[in-house]
């Protein structure tokens, strides 16, 4: 991966069930933006769902309807 490269972070994949405590979305591939709200809410802790949406890929009304915390640039 080019992050790995670039800036010597390892990723590790996410066990198919495994709750995340925030998604970052920094960059705006047609792939995230297909993405159902309520597919992401169910990736994040139920705690407090948190996503920073760099390139504001979250519809903002869709996140606050579903309780999640959205932080943008």
């Amino acid at each position: 991966y080019e992050i790995e490269k670039e800036y010597n972070i390892k990723l590790e994949k996410k066990e198919k069930n495994e709750k995340v405590d925030a998604i970052i979305f920094a960059v705006a591939h047609d792939e995230y933006k297909k993405m159902n709200i309520k597919e992401i809410k169910e990736m994040l802790n139920e705690e407090y769902p948190l996503i920073f949406d760099i390139k504001q890929v979250i519809d903002k009304k869709q996140a606050e309807e579903n309780k999640i915390n959205l932080w943008r640039l």
